[in-house]
């Protein structure tokens, strides 16, 4: 793909995996934290983003917080959660609703990006 990806992961080796995984496909990454600071000079001066794949459970800002703040800039961007918790417990501890798009935790590159093109493409 030639999209741009937005990864927002507080696991710094997770982060990267997964940027390093997304950049041999040939899309343009950005990576960060959850954080109101990280996060804002990560966007500034991005005009398009396509897609977010965020952690949903986060040291100070979950990824449905994180979303909702971005998507005021970018309110047609498409997201792809994930997590080490299991899509049940999310959605049952009511961070996530029942639908959203989401991968559960470990996957192995070639299943996120399939996730991925799945989500990019609306299927």
């Amino acid at each position: 793909g030639d999209e741009t990806i937005l990864v927002v992961e507080d696991e710094d080796h997770v982060r990267v995996l997964i940027g390093s995984a997304l950049r041999e496909q040939g899309y343009n990454v950005l990576l960060s934290t959850e954080k109101k600071e990280e996060l804002q000079q990560v966007l500034q001066g991005n005009g398009h983003i396509d897609l977010i794949v965020s952690d949903v459970i986060m040291p100070t800002r979950n990824g449905p917080e994180v979303v909702q703040s971005i998507q005021s800039r970018f309110p047609h961007i498409k997201v792809l959660f994930m997590s080490g918790y299991s899509d049940d417990h999310i959605s049952s501890s009511g961070v996530l609703n029942k639908g959203v798009n989401f991968i559960q935790k470990p996957f192995t590159p070639r299943r996120l990006l399939l996730k991925i093109r799945s989500v990019l493409d609306g299927q």
